[in-house]
């Protein structure tokens, strides 16, 4: 979401002249991969330390991807990955997310993908720091550009239309993903400081070093 949201933010300052601008319950097997994991070619890897950061990165993301194994299976669908990928505080672009995809999937694409070949790689990532999304104070400042009357909240339906026509196109798919959580269903409004109090970067994410 934050790749699309800020390339349009950068149309419309251009336009404007350069205007301001769940814990896991029971995943004990995937944490265990702290200690030893498989690559996404089947290799195993060697141990790491184990260092409170590694732990906690491991954790979050098993914690992430444990969201959308509904079955409790140690899997998820392919769909779902890119959600999975930016609730870690990445963004990365489309291209970049089928580059993933690939990764992590099996060499006969089976529609879903595994934490054991995800962790390897979401962990490299992270500890590279690669697609790091904005800090809460970027991402506010981004949102104040399309807010014009300081109202603090956004209309759904005019942040859906600027989001549909500018730059790359948020798709209706991903429009409905992103509005499930942003938007207050009650007043119809999207508040966009609670909003990136929940999107913006967890720097603690990223302290593991290589």
């Amino acid at each position: 979401f934050q790749f699309f949201f800020f390339q349009y933010i950068l149309i419309v300052m251009d336009e404007s002249n350069n205007a301001p601008p769940d814990a896991v319950d029971g995943n004990t097997d995937a944490l265990a991969s702290v200690q030893g994991t498989t690559t996404a070619t089947g290799q195993q890897t060697a141990s790491e330390p184990i260092t409170p950061e590694l732990v906690k990165l491991h954790f979050s993301i098993a914690s992430a991807f444990k969201t959308f194994d509904a079955e409790d299976k140690n899997q998820v669908e392919v769909s779902e990955l890119g959600t999975i990928v930016r609730s870690l505080g990445c963004c990365p672009s489309e291209e970049d997310l089928r580059e993933i995809i690939l990764e992590c999937e099996e060499e006969e694409s089976t529609g879903s993908i595994k934490y054991e070949r995800f962790e390897p790689v979401m962990t490299r990532i992270l500890k590279q720091r690669k697609f790091m999304s904005a800090s809460l104070d970027e991402l506010v400042e981004a949102f104040k550009v399309l807010d014009e009357k300081g109202n603090g909240f956004l209309d759904p339906d005019v942040f859906a239309e600027h989001m549909t026509s500018k730059g790359e196109a948020f798709s209706e798919e991903e429009i409905h993903e992103m509005f499930g959580t942003a938007v207050d269903i009650h007043e119809n409004k999207l508040y966009y400081e609670e909003h990136a109090i929940i999107t913006a970067l967890d720097d603690t994410l990223y302290l593991v070093k290589e």
